[in-house]
């Protein structure tokens, strides 16, 4: 398992009230209109861009703010090249909890499964060009920072697709930090780490509803992956205050 050396996060992960307390109430009303709307999206995005909104403006309302949010991500997903239709295999609701990742016996095959549903996972790196720029799509437009952030020529990517699919759940985009900014590599100098030896992970992002323990056997088939090539760290940044836990990161070995 590739690891990072660094403070415990349960002493620096910090979180704002004003966002646990208008996220109470933003949840459930995404969810109802979701239900409701033609065009689907995926919450997670709404969420977030309406959490950040309502910083900028302490007078408006919570749902003045979804609203207008909503017709952001509407017209986004009326003008991208992959539909949610094409992208969300597990459904588009993520409050949904019941896709689990399980090896089949002998680790032969990989199965996201529900109940007596199954489907084959397929794992690999990402190399085609036409299929890297598949990647960049879906992370531009689906992840909720809206900004694929990974070196053209030195990055690289993991995906995870249900077997028989063009179009992946999971996508990771990660790049080697000798070709990151100084402040990164005097960190991981003063850290005692060879930033030569270390990845950072750029962007990750699943699609709704994708089987909650698929975050941690990512990280580790791909840290296997980035060993066999020399590289003994990981490190990634995260926003404490957006996010409702930090157990995906430390599920990952990440911590």
């Amino acid at each position: 398992m590739i690891k990072i050396k660094t403070i415990k996060l349960s002493d620096i992960w910090q979180k704002d009230k004003r966002i646990e307390k208008w996220r109470k109430s933003l949840v459930p009303l995404i969810q109802l209109d979701l239900d409701k709307s033609a065009i689907k999206y995926d919450s997670q995005d709404l969420e977030h861009q309406t959490l950040f909104r309502l910083l900028t403006d302490k007078n408006l309302e919570i749902k003045t703010a979804m609203e207008e949010q909503k017709e952001i991500v509407l017209e986004r997903m009326r003008k991208v090249k992959i539909s949610p239709k094409q992208l969300f295999c597990f459904g588009w609701n993520r409050e949904d909890d019941f896709w689990q990742i399980e090896w089949s016996r002998g680790r032969r095959g990989l199965y996201a499964v529900r109940g007596k549903e199954k489907k084959e996972i397929v794992f690999r790196e990402i190399t085609l060009r036409q299929e890297k720029e598949i990647c960049r799509d879906i992370i531009k437009n689906y992840h909720y920072i809206h900004c694929d952030r990974c070196d053209k020529d030195k990055g690289m990517i993991f995906a995870f697709f249900v077997s028989g699919s063009k179009i992946p759940f999971a996508v990771e985009e990660i790049e080697p930090c000798d070709i990151s900014r100084n402040y990164k590599k005097a960190v991981l100098m003063l850290s005692d780490v060879n930033y030569h030896t270390a990845v950072e992970l750029t962007r990750f992002y699943s699609v709704p509803n994708t089987p909650k323990n698929l975050i941690s056997l990512l990280d580790k088939m791909v840290g296997d992956a980035l060993r066999d090539r020399g590289f003994e760290w990981m490190i990634t940044s995260v926003m404490p205050a957006f996010a409702k836990t930090k157990a995906s990161t430390i599920a990952g070995g990440i911590n």
